[in-house]
């Protein structure tokens, strides 16, 4: 989901927009009305990419930016209900301020939010009337908007309503044809975006002069074949895209793999549809990045994983491991590896054999044996062996992996105080333990 930002307080208003795919963030920024610039970053894996998005919104917030729907950082939304009004001023509007506490804190503001098919017709139409565009733009991206309202806000004045309307799934068909043709490049980067777009209208946008429009469209699951081919010829960034989309033809990722460009490579390496003939190809590419995504690649053959196990990047070894392909045999290669990136994943890999979890438990390096403490299939004995560990972190996955034995949980209801809490999380926890850790923290 993308989150929109501005920045207001200058003569010139800035926006700010994040979003991941995968494990690629994107992000997006410049002077509102204006396309801006897109940045790209690529990261080992998702968990990754979300801790550096939301470092980058914290970051952003910092600086005065504040989220689309947000008037400004500092409202006090766990300020209650009663602090504001919970009714509509005289003329039947809502401030900017008592329509974000109620939708933080009302029905009216949850059927909004959440698409609450109760909401009335009178309300949204009152709503649509607003003078606060955040307020119409609430009410352009609810799924439950009558077809009215949504042709109404089409014609809004503001393009953050308009780009709403273009997102809102239920929005006709005849409205996304007529936003397709809008002013704003917001808008019309929005209507590709839609599921609902007709076929022909991806065609035009195909066709746009802006390029992030293009780039819309070629992330469009629907996108026709013969445009795709011609996006493939596009800038970087709409070929990289094209390279994803799981409906790109054979012979247009096989074009895209000899590509010039290493992201457009790499994007080829990790389309879960790339035939096995071009990740041959792509495991003996320069770029290391290329061939990482060929390991994750769940189409990659058993003996191109052989291959990159002996990668004379460690970056690339320590993805192999994590393909569900990977023979046992690589797996207590890798579990030898010099780089201990390689062992961690063959230490959280599920199929990892039990001889290699017991070697792996006694690793080093403790982030090792975190994932050993973490992995379902640990067997009893080396759990018990890791709830010992000097390193805490190592203890707290050992609380909270499903499979701990009672008497082990029972040892660590009186470890430090966040393995304490891991414990209490775990479902198997019985009562008696869960009891004594709560006296743990009252007392």
């Amino acid at each position: 989901m993308k989150q929109y930002f501005e920045y207001v307080a200058d003569l010139s208003p800035k926006f700010w927009e994040v979003w991941i795919e995968d494990t690629t963030m994107f992000t997006r920024s410049g002077t509102v009305g204006a396309n801006g610039q897109t940045t790209i970053r690529e990261f080992l894996d998702a968990d990754a990419a979300q801790k550096s998005l939301d470092k980058a919104v914290a970051e952003t917030v910092k600086k005065g930016y504040a989220e689309a729907g947000r008037e400004s950082s500092e409202v006090d939304i766990d300020a209650p209900t009663s602090s504001v009004m919970q009714e509509p001023k005289d003329d039947g509007r809502w401030s900017s301020l008592e329509f974000f506490a109620i939708a933080k804190r009302s029905s009216i503001g949850r059927s909004l939010y959440a698409g609450n098919p109760n909401t009335s017709v009178e309300l949204f139409q009152q709503l649509a009337d607003n003078d606060d565009r955040w307020v119409r733009g609430a009410v352009a991206g609810n799924p439950n908007t009558p077809v009215e309202v949504v042709q109404q806000l089409a014609n809004d004045g503001h393009e953050q309503v308009r780009w709403s309307v273009a997102e809102n799934a239920n929005t006709p068909v005849e409205v996304l044809q007529q936003l397709a043709n809008d002013r704003a490049e917001s808008v019309r980067r929005a209507v590709p975006e839609n599921p609902n777009t007709p076929v022909e209208v991806l065609q035009q946008l195909a066709n746009d002069a802006d390029e992030q429009v293009r780039w819309s469209v070629a992330r469009n699951p629907n996108t026709p074949v013969e445009v795709l081919h011609l996006l493939a010829n596009d800038g970087e960034s709409a070929r990289t895209i094209v390279a994803r989309n799981a409906n790109t033809p054979v012979e247009v990722l096989q074009q895209l793999a000899n590509d010039g460009d290493e992201q457009v490579r790499w994007s080829v390496a990790r389309n879960p549809h790339t035939p096995m003939e071009v990740l041959q190809q792509l495991a003996n590419d320069g770029a290391d990045s290329v061939r990482l995504n060929v390991a994750r690649n769940p189409n990659t053959s058993v003996e191109v994983l052989q291959q990159l196990a002996n990668d004379g990047d460690g970056v690339v070894r320590c993805n192999v491991p994590a393909n569900p392909n990977t023979p046992v045999e690589v797996l207590h290669q890798l579990a030898n590896d010099d780089d201990n990136r390689a062992r961690r994943a063959v230490a959280r890999n599920p199929n990892t054999p039990v001889e290699v979890l017991h070697q792996l438990a006694n690793d080093d390096q403790e982030w090792v044996r975190e994932a050993v403490a973490e992995n379902p299939h640990t067997p009893m004995e080396v759990l018990q062996q890791l709830a010992n560990d000097d390193d805490e972190s190592v203890r707290l996955n050992v609380a909270e992996n499903p499979h701990t034995p009672f008497e082990v949980l029972q040892q660590l209801a009186n470890d430090d105080e966040s393995v304490r809490s891991a414990v209490a999380r775990n479902p198997n926890t019985p009562a008696t333990v869960f009891t004594q850790i709560l006296e743990s923290f009252t007392s």
